[in-house]
């Protein structure tokens, strides 16, 4: 399994490239479709910092015209890159008492 660390760093790879593939010419230009500031872009897709939620990972992919898989791939990235990919534990009900019960009396 991927680590935190390991999760930044694919989910930058993975940003770069869909900026890269989309045609914007600059993290200006992509800032201004995505309305986030071009440094904080950079910083994405260096791996520096993760985006904080996942609206604005959608925000990100649907200024590149991202397709629905493709988004879904950036989510789960995201979940790993931010420690939320493990699944909780699941909680099983306590094992049933071997005891039959005890009739009840009625007065």
């Amino acid at each position: 399994m991927i680590g935190v660390a390991g999760g930044r760093e694919e989910l930058a790879c993975h940003l770069a490239a869909l900026k890269q593939r989309s045609g914007l010419s600059s993290c200006s230009e992509w800032g201004r479709k995505s309305h986030i500031s071009s440094s904080t872009l950079h910083r994405y897709c260096s791996g520096t910092t993760v985006p904080p939620d996942c609206r604005t990972v959608v925000g990100i992919a649907t200024a590149c015209s991202a397709d629905d898989e493709e988004l879904v791939e950036l989510l789960a990235q995201w979940r790993v890159a931010t420690g939320q990919a493990a699944l909780p534990e699941i909680v099983r009900p306590a094992p049933e008492s071997r005891r039959s019960p005890r009739p009840r009396t009625f007065s």
